[in-house]
């Protein structure tokens, strides 16, 4: 159920990124005339005067457009990224992510393919704090041969023990993916 529900929503985000690209794509058609018409009044001759009007009249159309563009596009690269995360969320539900590189490609019948490339990176995070503890817990446990711990050590182990059996050591934790996100819009 709860990939029917994410490919419905992903489907829907499509949909709604589709029109928008349309939209985006006509109005750079009508920037593409602004530009043609500002040549054009070059090219008749018209004085000084009449070339500033037509010019200033031209450019404040075109300014309107990138104005129209900008929302759209700006929605289109948030709606990209949430399809993303949406499809990272929903690999990982199944246990199907590796935790450090997703690369998967979805189709959608009618509407478009999408390719998601998602690098993912260790981190350590707060690591005073966290040496501090696993140094308290250690003296805790009378283990005092273990007191000097090296902090790029302890992480290139744990990134270890994360590719071979999912789970990290203390204090490592998985950062937010990089995505990557490619949609082909079928014909």
């Amino acid at each position: 159920m709860a990939n029917l529900n994410l490919d419905k929503k992903i489907i829907e985000t499509l949909a709604i990124l589709k029109r928008n690209n349309e939209t985006v794509k006509g109005l750079k058609e009508e920037k593409k005339i602004e530009n043609v018409l500002k040549g054009v009044a070059q090219d008749k001759g018209m004085n000084e005067e009449q070339l500033a009007s037509a010019y200033n009249e031209i450019l404040e159309r075109t300014k309107g457009i990138n104005a129209a563009i900008k929302p759209y596009s700006d929605a289109n690269a948030l709606m990209q990224k949430q399809i993303g995360e949406d499809i990272i969320k929903d690999y990982e539900q199944q246990g199907v992510d590796n935790h450090l590189l997703l690369e998967t490609q979805k189709d959608f019948p009618h509407i478009a393919s999408i390719k998601v490339n998602a690098t993912r990176h260790l981190e350590m995070v707060e690591n005073k704090k966290i040496l501090n503890s696993i140094i308290q817990n250690l003296i805790d446990e009378g283990r005092l041969d273990l007191l000097t711990i090296n902090e790029e050590a302890y992480f290139e182990e744990s990134k270890k023990a994360y590719q071979k059996n999912g789970t990290h050591l203390k204090g490592v934790f998985e950062s937010r993916p990089d995505l990557k996100i490619k949609i082909t819009y079928k014909k």
